[in-house]
């Protein structure tokens, strides 16, 4: 068989009936079409009793072949005949149908399925890492915290040279009513500040949107190619995916690049 002559008949078909759908042909033009519809359905026909599970197709060809036969061009229009546009449709369809299933399923070589295996590996040892990264950073905070002393608590009892300090700071209070106070001094610092432990967070959770990310795209791949899923949702989808695949790379390696500076 044939399904480079299969696929440019019905081709010829679609394109035939989409100017017939525009409307912008003469009665003459139309009937030309006609005939060449004629024709391309033989050779769709002969193509097909070649191929499997072709009798659903067989029998929509035929049952158009006839409305086709009957149908006068120099009378209606043909976008004017419900049969003759829902059956030429619905052929064109069942046609890309048939096409897509015949398509031999993708042939995956050891050394791909190896890479894969290997980056899947590289995965789970980064995010491995992160994790124990992000223990450890959680372990130095919390003793930070238990080891920061409290301040003391004042005493009840107020010594008189307290109490002198006490009102010579009120009466300076008085003296400068008015004054702007000073800002504090700002001083430039080259330190750069530790990521904290959201950045850890993000990271972890990015990388396995990038693991479940690639592996849908590998299922829409298999969908298609088995027949499974029609070519407008596939690229729709996959056109989805890839754009949200770019952006997470774009996040992780912003992040990376944050915890190698911090790390040096």
């Amino acid at each position: 068989m044939s399904s480079n002559s299969f696929e440019e008949a019905l081709n010829a078909v679609e394109e035939y009936y989409r100017q017939l759908m525009q409307g912008d042909l003469t009665p003459e033009q139309e009937a030309e079409i006609r005939v060449m519809l004629l024709s391309l359905f033989s050779t769709l026909k002969a193509h097909a009793s070649r191929m499997e599970d072709t009798q659903s197709f067989i029998n929509k060809l035929e049952d158009v072949r006839e409305n086709v036969i009957a149908w006068n061009a120099l009378g209606p229009w043909f976008r004017e005949v419900k049969p003759l546009v829902d059956g030429v449709f619905s052929l064109i369809t069942l046609g890309k149908e048939l096409l897509l299933s015949a398509m031999p399923p993708p042939v995956v070589k050891g050394d791909e399925v190896d890479a894969l295996r290997d980056e899947l590996r590289e995965v789970k040892d980064t995010v491995k890492t992160l994790i124990q990264a992000l223990e450890a950073s959680k372990k130095a905070i919390i003793q930070s915290i238990e080891e920061t002393p409290e301040p003391p608590e004042p005493s009840p009892e107020m010594t008189n040279a307290q109490a002198k300090d006490i009102d010579a700071l009120q009466n300076d209070e008085t003296k400068t009513e008015g004054l702007q106070p000073m800002p504090p001094p700002q001083f430039e610092t080259d330190e750069v500040e530790e990521p904290t432990e959201d950045s850890f967070m993000e990271l972890v959770s990015l990388e396995a949107r990038k693991y479940a990310i690639e592996k849908a795209i590998a299922n829409l791949e298999t969908e298609f190619y088995e027949g499974r899923l029609p070519r407008d949702e596939f690229e729709k989808s996959m056109a989805k995916q890839r754009r949200e695949l770019a952006q997470i790379l774009n996040r992780i390696s912003a992040l990376r690049e944050e915890l190698e500076v911090s790390s040096s």
